[in-house]
């Protein structure tokens, strides 16, 4: 793959044009490739990162003609296991010393965000907790590194986060159920990391991992928050789940099921077929036709 560069001549017959999907959100977003659709050429738009519709509400419809759109639901599930690969953090082992009850990262501000830590305040005490927008990080994060390269500071890991607690509190990016169910690497962080979790997000978001072969945790959390479709009642009754969990030592099924979580986000060969299957070859059929 080769970057753009104005004034070269490019070989319709073998070249197709990649457009990241964050157009009109980017202020310095460029349109380039606007002079080459009209001559004809194969446009990929990359929405891997986003939501299935996201693309749809930065382009002009115009720019969308003819174009092929390469986006994938797992596309976290996949890039994770293999940055967490790289970094050798899958090597993680727990040797659970637990000292908090549960593990609630929290980065940028949102309204399901506010709402949990209000709802949650009698017992943000027990939890290790941050809500960076707001100056609180957690114990050994790398506070420049969210305004300098968030992604190094949304994968910073740090193994005592996961054994000092029983469980996440994931926050995830979505919570309105007009979206499509969008899970990103705030939901696949605990999976990795042999962590029980419960997810406030979309509606169906449990539902969804379930579907992809995942385990979640019906034998520690009442789980029914996930069929919620208000998401101020989800936070309600996802705190009485929390409240109701036993601090005990994980039993036999739920080692089972973390062990199994973990081999299963860690599959590689699964991981390179998916992506072949659900990326690759889509993208090879539209600029081979």
């Amino acid at each position: 793959m080769l970057e753009y560069e104005p004034g070269r001549t490019y070989n319709k017959a073998d070249t197709f044009l990649v457009v990241n999907s964050a157009k009109l959100s980017d202020p310095n977003a460029s349109y380039w490739y606007r002079a080459f659709q009209e001559q004809g050429y194969k446009i990929v738009v990359e929405n891997l990162w986003e939501y299935k519709s996201f693309y749809k509400s930065q382009f002009p419809a115009e720019d969308l003609a003819g174009t092929h759109v390469s986006q994938c639901v797992n596309w976290f599930w996949y890039s994770e296991s293999i940055w967490y690969k790289n970094d050798e953090t899958h090597l993680y082992t727990p040797n659970k010393q637990y000292k908090k009850l549960a593990l609630m990262p929290i980065r940028l501000d949102k309204p399901h965000r506010r709402e949990m830590v209000i709802q949650f305040s009698e017992f943000l005490d027990s939890l290790i907790w941050s809500y960076a927008s707001y100056g609180r990080i957690l114990p050994d994060e790398l506070r420049n590194q969210f305004r300098d390269n968030g992604q190094i500071a949304q994968r910073h890991f740090n193994p005592d986060w996961y054994d000092h607690t029983y469980f996440s509190i994931v926050a995830e990016t979505k919570y309105e159920d007009w979206y499509d169910v969008f899970l990103s690497e705030k939901t696949f962080k605990p999976i990795a990391y042999y962590h029980p979790m419960v997810i406030m997000g979309q509606a169906g978001s449990l539902a969804y991992l379930q579907s992809q072969g995942f385990e979640t945790f019906g034998n520690l959390f009442d789980e029914s928050y996930d069929s919620e479709p208000d998401w101020l009642q989800r936070i309600v009754k996802i705190k009485k789940a929390i409240q109701d969990f036993d601090p005990v030592d994980y039993d036999q099924l739920t080692r089972q099921k973390l062990q199994h979580n973990h081999n299963l986000f860690f599959n590689t060969a699964l991981i390179e077929q998916r992506i072949v299957e659900e990326v690759i070859n889509p993208i090879y059929e539209y600029v081979s036709n």
